[in-house]
C-alpha cells in the first residue's frame, strides 16, 4: 500500500502548510552551519524555502515528483537569488549518491517515519553519514505517537472546499495501528457533496518511533546524539553526529 496523499499536494499543502513550529529548531542549527544543507524528504518545501530565505542554499530530495513540481511552482514566485539557493532532485534518500558531503542534513517533519521496515531505516541513516561532513550534523523530528490514534481513532471535517478543484465536500479520517509492524495507517475518504463523482482516498503509513527505540536505533548506525528538542509540541527533535572511530 503506498502513500497516495503525497499524490495530491495540494491536500497535502491544506493540512500541514501552516506547520511553523519547527521551524525555529531547523534555522538555529542552519544559523551555525557553514555551506550547503541537505534536506531529505523536501517535499513542497516548506522547510526549504523558509531556510533559503534566511540565506542558507538547500539541496532537497524527494521521491515524490508531484510534491517536487508544487515546491518548482512556489520557487517561480520567489526571487531568483532565492531560487538560486534550491536545488532539487527527485530519488530515494536511501540509495541517492549526491557524490558529495554536507555539514548539516535535514530530515524533517517526522520523515523517518517513512522508512516502516527496519533494512530501511538502517539503508537510510547509514547514507546520511555517507553524506555527511566527518564533523557534520544529522537533525529530524518524529512524532510522539498518539494513544488515541493508535486506538483507532476517526475524524470528520464536515464541510470544506477542496483546495484543489474548490468544490464542497467533506472528509472522513480512520486510523489503524498494526502492533506486529508499529505501523500507523491513516486513511482519508473526501466525498463530493455538490457533484457526482467517486470518493477520493488518501492513504499514509508512518512507522511509530518511542523516544528509547529512536535513540537505540541512532547509536546502532553509527551515532551519537548530541541534542534533543522537546519543545516541538507534538514531536520530539534530535541533533546527531556520526561517532567518532
Amino acid at each position: 500500500m503506498g502513500d497516495s496523499l503525497y499524490d495530491d499536494p495540494s491536500y497535502y499543502r491544506l493540512l500541514f502548510d501552516e506547520r511553523s513550529h519547527d521551524l525555529p529548531f531547523y534555522e538555529q542549527l542552519a544559523k551555525e552551519c557553514s555551506g550547503a544543507i541537505l534536506e531529505l524528504g523536501v517535499g513542497t518545501g516548506r522547510v526549504a524555502i523558509a531556510l533559503a530565505r534566511s540565506g542558507h542554499s538547500i539541496v532537497g530530495v524527494d521521491t515524490s515528483e508531484e510534491m517536487l513540481a508544487v515546491l518548482a511552482q512556489q520557487l517561480r514566485a520567489e526571487s531568483s537569488q532565492l531560487r538560486a539557493r534550491v536545488a532539487t532532485t527527485c530519488a530515494d534518500a536511501r540509495t541517492i549518491d549526491l557524490g558529495r558531503r554536507f555539514p548539516l542534513v535535514l530530515f524533517p517533519f517526522n520523515g523517518l517515519a517513512h522508512q516502516r521496515q527496519q533494512l530501511a531505516l538502517e539503508q537510510l541513516l547509514a547514507n546520511v553519514i555517507r553524506h555527511l561532513e566527518p564533523d557534520g550534523y544529522f537533525a529530524f523530528d518524529v512524532t510522539v505517537p498518539d494513544p488515541a490514534l493508535l486506538k483507532g481513532a476517526t475524524s470528520t471535517a464536515p464541510w470544506f472546499r477542496h483546495p484543489r478543484t474548490g468544490d464542497v465536500c467533506r472528509c472522513d479520517e480512520t486510523a489503524s495501528y498494526d502492533p506486529a509492524t508499529r505501523v500507523l495507517t491513516c486513511t482519508a475518504t473526501i466525498r463530493w457533496m455538490e457533484v457526482e463523482r467517486q470518493p477520493q482516498t488518501l492513504r499514509w503509513q508512518l512507522r511509530q518511533f518511542q523516544t528509547e527505540e529512536t535513540v537505540s536505533l541512532l547509536e546502532a548506525a553509527g551515532f551519537d546524539v548530541v541534542g534533543r528538542d522537546d519543545t516541538l509540541q507534538d514531536a520530539v527533535g534530535y541533533v546527531c553526529r556520526p561517532r567518532k572511530r
